[in-house]
């Protein structure tokens, strides 16, 4: 599997973006390939906002499939649903 990665802005970050995207990269292992999240051959883009307001703009990742974390305790629902996905069980 192929995943983009895009950060928010950070205006009203609550946690750590970066070191929670090192902590799924870490967890995914072998199963993604990583890359920006505007490479056209990113096949679902993960978004980590920073707080709940979630105030990334979607738009340009019309037509692909969206992981969106924006609170820490998503995290390991996030995984699980990468893991599947990247296994081709979800």
């Amino acid at each position: 599997m192929i995943l983009g990665l895009k950060y928010c802005g950070g205006c009203s970050a609550r946690f750590d973006r970066v070191e929670l995207a090192q902590t799924i990269k870490n967890r995914l292992d072998s199963l993604v390939e990583w890359t920006a999240y505007d490479n056209p051959m990113a096949e679902a883009v993960l978004v980590i906002a920073g707080c709940e307001s979630a105030c990334v703009d979607l738009e340009p990742f019309e037509g692909k499939k969206i992981y969106l974390i924006f609170r820490e305790k998503d995290l390991e629902s996030v995984i699980l649903e990468l893991k599947k996905v990247a296994k081709g069980i979800g």
